[in-house]
């Protein structure tokens, strides 16, 4: 039998219902900030597509981070 090693690669991109569950945040409070987060320096963070947006995880902790900061 072979010998595998296991790796774990961080999910890049996420939806934003997942983000809301990870950050535990409601719906108002998530959308406030994605609309944030697209008029600012982390804007490219904010992926549309036809079937939704994806948000990158790093950049949205981020943005988020700073954004606390200033609130």
């Amino acid at each position: 039998m072979r010998e595998v090693e296991v790796s774990q690669i961080p999910q890049l991109y996420a939806s934003m219902r997942t983000l809301r569950t990870m950050y535990e945040f409601g719906h108002s409070h998530m959308s406030n900030l994605i609309s944030a987060m697209r008029k600012s320096p982390w804007k490219a963070g904010v992926v549309g597509t036809g079937k939704g947006m994806r948000i990158n995880t790093q950049m949205f902790d981020a943005f988020w981070r700073d954004w606390a900061k200033k609130h």
